[in-house]
């Protein structure tokens, strides 16, 4: 599978803005989904895969 990456989310202030490890996290995300935008949710495992603490993971991916 080829996936493209939108270069310009590197000017987008609302990008820029993030922590490292919500953009990590971000990036992450828009890698693993699947061709529909699913994936199945581990936050063990993104933590794994991002060196992030699972639970900063969670509150990054739903924020309170």
């Amino acid at each position: 599978m080829i996936r493209y990456t939108h270069t310009e989310k590197w000017d987008d202030p609302w990008f820029s803005e993030l922590s490292k490890d919500a953009m990590f996290v971000f990036l992450y995300l828009c890698d693993k989904v699947d061709s529909a935008g699913f994936l199945e949710y581990s936050a063990r495992k993104i933590a794994f895969e991002t060196k992030t603490d699972p639970v900063d993971v969670k509150d990054l991916i739903i924020p309170e």
